[in-house]
């Protein structure tokens, strides 16, 4: 729209590509993965949707099932259904409004091997990951700072004052 002042954040799409490659070197190419990404249409998950799936196809990365959630119980119901059907899988990707959590929970429960997993840094992805660490569990915890709300209104009193502000601000992941 033309009455943004300033979009201040991450660019979502360099984050789903640097969080898509450190799950492909994890697991290398010919592997398997489930992916669950946020809502459809939303902006936000299917610029992360779009650029992962780009790394997969590059790196020779099967994406077996892809799911859609917005929360970590949908998205334990979800995994779990993907898991029934492809039962050898060599990751999780999992961005957005922790579904990791439900991800890896849907994992635990299944008693499946606890492969590597691309999430974000929630509170009880992050509680899981420590509580299973020394069984050797590796994941990856990405999110956009918190400082960004700060920064937001920095740039929103620098406009009220009559500066002239960027357009877009991009905040480093």
């Amino acid at each position: 729209t033309g009455k943004v002042t300033s979009k201040v954040g991450v660019t979502w799409s360099e984050l789903g590509t640097e969080t898509a490659e450190w799950l492909a070197k994890e697991i290398g190419s010919k592997s398997k993965i489930i992916a669950v990404y946020g809502p459809a249409g939303v902006s936000v998950a299917e610029d992360i949707r779009e650029s992962a799936r780009a790394v997969f196809a590059k790196r020779g990365v099967d994406v077996v099932a892809e799911v859609r959630a917005n929360n970590p119980a949908p998205a334990e119901i979800a995994v779990a259904n993907a898991l029934a059907a492809n039962p050898n899988i060599d990751g999780v990707y999992s961005y957005g409004w922790g579904n990791c959590a439900g991800a890896l929970r849907a994992l635990i429960r299944a008693k499946r091997p606890l492969v590597p997993i691309v999430g974000e840094n929630y509170n009880a992805f992050l509680k899981l990951w420590a509580e299973n660490s020394a069984k050797g569990f590796r994941a990856m915890a990405t999110g956009e700072p918190n400082d960004v709300s700060t920064l937001s209104l920095q740039v929103a009193l620098r406009e009220l004052e009559g500066h002239e502000v960027p357009r877009g601000v991009e905040v480093p992941s």
